[in-house]
């Protein structure tokens, strides 16, 4: 409920739709694809007025014979969804990417590659601009909207039909509130005796920089024996287009990245019973995830974590140096997986609770940019559903669901 000013806060780069990330189970990209494409329409309807988003290319690599095979598999059911998708081969992709291609030693490197490839598209949004923008437009035609940055959510409490948000800056009546503040809004949720079946592992992301070796996104095929996001790479929009590598996956006792004080709440919201050990037993359990947990802990070690780092980054530039690498300063946020107690199991991706009376919970990723809009979307739906308001849809279709990106 603070605000905070981590760099990715700022420079959220990924307006990616979902053609490149690898998803957890084969029927989530039929289900991911709206919540990324409305962000991107949304800041393509605006993004030469506002300068806050812009054209490039993106891929997904399949590095050796059984990820190449894989790519060629998936390569149909994708291009179903998104139209403009192409499959590319070795000297394809050495054509579009060539440094993806290009070996250490000179020369092209020794792996079978493929790709799946999108050219020329909305691909990286500058988030802080958008969000700026949306300020600006939602306080025209005689509306009035104030944020309230810096400002501290103390306690939110039913009163009468409403509700009363106490805060550092004063206290407020609300007809419908809507906690969107990553591992923070199940701890609110918890607090008014909602979501008290879930705990939560705080997965924190990591990035490096690198000079500008690539020319757009590119993304890797994700491992399906670990629920944590797969390495990708791509200029980033608020460094002069260095090329930014990532994320790791560092679990922390944290709600907050670099915010020791989120300690204690990360405590209350766990909830430690025999059911959240049994998830993190079972967990630490499977030799994969057991050593790709050390792998990311090393990853934070000075000296060590860029020679470590070094050799998953050359998965997508082999030709990286150890000199080329720098840890992203400042740069990252948190994840926060929840864990289904009743099911003792960890779920994937973003999360949303209501209590069905004026209360809606995002459980997003910090910053939870890609879906913002798709989010925004749904809350409104059922906040104007609880208040009696109605929705203009023609409006909306024309303004979000219609023009290049379509959905």
């Amino acid at each position: 409920m603070r605000r905070r000013r981590y760099r990715d806060q700022l420079y959220a780069g990924d307006g990616d739709e979902g053609q490149e990330e690898r998803q957890h189970v084969e029927e989530l990209p039929h289900k991911n694809p709206r919540g990324g494409l409305i962000s991107v329409s949304s800041g393509g309807q605006h993004a030469t007025l506002c300068s806050i988003a812009r054209k490039g290319q993106k891929m997904v690599i399949g590095v050796g014979d059984r990820e190449c095979e894989y790519i060629q598999e998936r390569y149909a059911p994708f291009k179903e969804i998104f139209p403009t998708l192409q499959l590319l081969d070795k000297s394809q992709v050495f054509d579009v990417e060539p440094n993806v291609v290009r070996g250490n030693r000179g020369g092209m490197r020794p792996e079978d590659v493929r790709a799946l490839y999108v050219r020329d598209e909305l691909t990286t949004c500058n988030f802080m601009a958008l969000s700026e923008h949306f300020v600006r437009t939602a306080n025209g035609q005689g509306k009035h909207l104030q944020p309230m940055l810096n400002t501290e959510v103390k306690d939110v409490r039913r009163e009468g039909s409403g509700y009363r948000v106490v805060t550092n800056n004063g206290t407020f009546n609300s007809k419908f509130v809507v906690f969107s503040a990553c591992g923070y809004s199940l701890l609110f949720a918890q607090r008014m005796g909602v979501g008290l079946e879930y705990s939560v592992l705080p997965v924190a992301g990591s990035f490096y920089f690198a000079p500008n070796v690539l020319r757009g996104k590119v993304y890797t095929v994700q491992n399906p024996a670990l629920p944590f996001a797969a390495i990708h790479g791509d200029p980033d929009i608020g460094a002069d287009n260095q090329t930014r590598f990532g994320p790791t996956a560092l679990p922390l006792p944290l709600l907050e990245r670099y915010n020791i004080r989120s300690f204690p709440d990360f405590l209350r919201v766990m909830r430690l019973d025999t059911r959240v050990m049994s998830v993190y037993l079972k967990l630490l359990g499977d030799s994969t995830i057991r050593n790709y947990m050390l792998r990311n802990f090393l990853f934070e070690v000075p000296v060590l974590s860029r020679l470590l780092f070094l050799r998953d980054a050359r998965k997508i530039v082999p030709s990286l140096t150890l000199r080329d690498l720098r840890y992203s300063v400042g740069y990252g946020g948190v994840r926060p997986q929840l864990v289904d107690k009743n099911n003792k199991k960890l779920l994937l991706g973003q999360s949303k609770i209501t209590n069905g009376d004026g209360c809606i919970y995002n459980i997003t990723a910090s910053p939870g940019a890609t879906t913002c809009v798709s989010n925004a979307e749904i809350d409104m739906r059922e906040i104007c559903a609880h208040i009696g308001a109605t929705i203009d849809e023609n409006k909306l279709r024309r303004h979000y669901f219609e023009g290049e990106y379509a959905i």
